[in-house]
């Protein structure tokens, strides 16, 4: 069973989830990320990790262009190929986000980077979750948590 959100969480402002903090961050949104997840920052993206680092949600603050999320993200995974070892199982597709129905939800599998990615790992990206495969179940937990309680400026 996943977390729970509190009371009232539907209704605007999010609110922490049971075993989550809520994180105002100074990147210019706020979240709910598992109590135990540190913040650290590389290359133009904020992550927060578990403390193993093998779960971790990535926000890439970057402007939306004339095309849209939709398109930009499309444009992501025709790329995917030349820039992800191993890049496999993509589809990129609309989706509606608190009620704005301008945005899309990108999926992938890839090889990971490192021998500390421990293998394949799958990438569900509104802002994203990344996970070893063996972990999908959780992330998407995370990812269905976090998609809850994101907004962009302060909480």
């Amino acid at each position: 069973m996943g977390p729970a959100v509190a009371s009232g969480a539907a209704l605007g402002a999010p609110v922490a989830l049971v075993g989550y903090a809520l994180q105002q961050d100074p990147g210019g949104f706020t979240l709910a990320v598992p109590d135990d997840w540190s913040r650290s920052t590389d290359s133009g993206r904020i992550y927060y990790m578990s403390a193993d680092q093998l779960l971790r949600i990535g926000i890439h603050v970057t402007p939306v262009s004339a095309g849209g999320p939709l398109a930009d993200l499309q444009a992501e995974n025709a790329a995917g190929p030349q820039s992800n070892s191993g890049y496999r199982d993509a589809s990129v597709v609309p989706t509606a986000f608190h009620a704005t129905s301008d945005t899309a939800r990108w999926t992938w599998t890839w090889d990971g980077c490192t021998a500390a990615d421990l293998g394949a790992r799958r990438v569900l990206d509104l802002f994203w979750v990344s996970t070893p495969v063996g972990a999908l179940t959780q992330a998407d937990l995370i990812f269905n948590a976090v998609s809850a309680t994101f907004r962009a400026g302060a909480a």
